[in-house]
């Protein structure tokens, strides 16, 4: 299941994405995802259950800011939670 809870036209996704269990109704795991347009096409831009590390974001090719309310727009740098500078 794929929950939208934030969006930047024309650019940024942020979402959660969550398993389904084996019961109905029983979710197993998931995490927070940030989608993003990158050389024109969409993708994962960094995914995961714990703050994202700087440097992920940027190996995966994102080169514009992030809101801070965003998964992404705070991050770990040398061990250090940071806001997200390109």
């Amino acid at each position: 299941v794929l929950e939208v809870s934030g969006y930047r036209v024309p650019d940024l996704i942020n979402g959660d994405k969550f398993g389904i269990g084996r019961k109905p109704n029983c979710a197993s795991g998931g995490g927070l995802i940030l989608w993003g347009k990158i050389a024109g096409k969409w993708g994962v831009v960094v995914g995961g259950q714990a703050e994202p590390v700087c440097s992920d974001i940027r190996d995966a090719g994102w080169t514009s800011t992030i809101p801070k309310e965003f998964y992404g727009g705070q991050c770990m740098e040398n061990g250090t939670d940071v806001i997200y500078k390109p």
